[in-house]
């Protein structure tokens, strides 16, 4: 979940307009973690340099060793909202 609160951080702050982030993490009865993180979106700019994208990829490659076919993980932009939500199925 680090990297995915560090992503919040570093994407989804400005210090030129107002924004926010809103973090849950809770365990549903089924035996699962879900993890949903909520932030600011602010589109990159042409002169903007800040991150490459292969934070995301990495975060998949992880999931990927680590969970593999025990995890949804789904990010979205919905206006100036960027969700992402992450649900591990501990049971398995």
């Amino acid at each position: 979940f680090i990297s995915l609160i560090e992503n919040a951080f570093k994407h989804g702050v400005s210090s030129h307009k107002p924004s926010f982030i809103d973090i849950t993490l809770r365990e549903p009865p089924e035996g699962k973690v879900e993890f949903i993180c909520k932030n600011s979106y602010f589109p990159k700019t042409e002169s903007d340099k800040s991150g490459s994208g292969i934070g995301l990829e990495l975060v998949k490659k992880r999931l990927q060793l680590v969970y593999p076919g025990n995890y949804t993980w789904k990010h979205r932009i919905d206006g100036d909202v960027y969700t992402t939500t992450l649900i591990i199925d501990t049971k398995k």
